[in-house]
Parts: structure tokens; C-alpha cells; sequence
């Protein structure tokens, strides 16, 4: 019975200390944009199930020498967000977590996110056809002063992942993100799918929690 309850409470204590924080895995919130010239960008508002119930989408060209038309849609049945571009066509997108309808900041849609159960941001990407440069900008309160910023980069394939070390923002306080704000900049007529973005724990520290309630499960049921 003892060894029992410890390993319900080592399950209790895993869950709520070391559990991974969905930000988005675009399951909620259908979008279907095509950007075609004369226009040059749109914005748009996606509400669901995603961290602070919505997200702000900036979407646009860089450069377009050809006027071809890109594209932006969330696919909530895979789910998934997919990026087009045509030929020449590089486009910038920039995705909002804790601002208003209209992308502002604003104190009542702050996230007062706690991830000190975490370490490091990831991104599932799916699969890109070019060099994806992706930043992401966190700020402690609803301004745009102070902000921080770490960035990575991924390469042409499949199912990767981008992580961004919380050490990587310097000395950040984890314990109440306000906004988060994500830019991903591709090369010139890229694809790209993006299926998850969660704050997450170190994978070391999981692995070893996980081992360790097992092997107490193991001898339980040998007992």
C-alpha cells in the first residue's frame, strides 16, 4: 500500500511539476488565407483551445518579385498550420499569444503564464522545404518594453524540432510570460507545416521520472 501511494504521488508530482504546456497544437480555430497582390499582408484572429484562448496571426511577403500569391491555413482536422509560398514569393509570419483581437497589448489579454515547470519552448515542425530562421520574443508585462528573444534555425526535412532554451532569454522571469511572440522567416517560394508549439520539460529529467515510477510499477506487480 505504502509503495502504492508513492507511486501515485511520484505520478501527481510528474504530471503537475514536469507536464508539457500546450501553446498551440492548431487544432481550434479553421483559417484559410491567400495573400495575393496588390495586398501585401493580412491579419488575422484565430480563437480555441490555444494558450490565453486566441492567437494573432501576421502574415506577409518580404519579398514577391513576380506578384504570386502565398498562403496561411490551419487545418484543424490533421491538425496543423501550412505556409505556402509561389515561386519567389518569401513570406514572413508572425504569431501572437497574449494580445487582443487586434494584435495590441492589452492587460486584460495577457497570459500570466507560469512555465517554471518547464525548460524550453519546442516547435514540431512537421516538414519545411527550405531553411526555416525562427525567433521567439517574450514579454513580463503588457508593454513592448523589455522584451527578450532567442532564435533557431532548422534545415529542409522532416519532422524536426525547434527548441529554444529558457536560458537562452537571459534572466527571464518564467513565472508570469505575458506575451509570446513567434516570427518564422523561410526562403523564397517555401512550404512549410507546423503541427504543435508547447513549453516543455527537460527530456533528461522526463526520461529518468518515467524510469523510475516503471521500475516501481515492475516490482510492485512482481510482489
Amino acid at each position: 500500500m505504502k509503495r502504492c501511494l508513492f507511486v501515485v504521488a511520484a505520478i501527481a508530482c510528474l504530471s503537475s511539476a514536469q507536464a508539457v504546456i500546450l501553446i498551440d497544437d492548431f487544432s481550434s480555430g479553421a483559417i484559410d488565407v491567400v495573400l495575393t497582390p496588390p495586398t501585401n499582408i493580412v491579419q488575422v484572429n484565430r480563437t480555441g483551445s490555444m494558450v490565453g484562448g486566441s492567437a494573432f496571426h501576421d502574415f506577409g511577403y518580404v519579398a514577391n518579385a513576380f506578384g504570386n500569391s502565398a498562403r496561411m491555413k490551419v487545418n484543424t482536422s490533421i491538425p496543423a498550420m501550412d505556409v505556402s509560398g509561389e515561386f519567389q514569393v518569401e513570406t514572413l509570419l508572425g504569431l501572437f499569444y497574449g494580445v487582443d483581437s487586434t494584435g495590441q497589448f492589452n492587460a486584460s489579454d495577457d497570459l500570466n503564464l507560469n512555465l517554471t515547470g518547464t525548460d524550453r519552448f519546442r516547435m514540431s515542425v512537421f516538414h519545411t522545404d527550405s531553411i526555416m530562421n525562427i525567433a521567439i520574443t517574450l514579454y513580463d508585462a503588457e508593454t513592448v518594453y523589455g522584451p527578450v528573444q532567442s532564435f533557431a534555425t532548422l534545415g529542409p526535412g522532416y519532422n524536426q524540432n525547434a527548441d529554444f532554451l529558457f536560458s537562452s532569454f537571459g534572466a527571464f522571469d518564467f513565472s508570469d510570460v505575458d506575451v509570446i511572440e513567434i516570427g518564422i522567416d523561410v526562403d523564397p517560394s517555401a512550404d512549410y507545416q507546423v503541427r504543435q508549439i508547447a513549453a516543455v520539460p527537460e527530456p533528461a529529467t522526463m526520461s529518468a521520472l518515467g524510469l523510475g515510477i516503471a521500475g516501481l510499477l515492475t516490482k510492485r506487480k512482481r510482489k
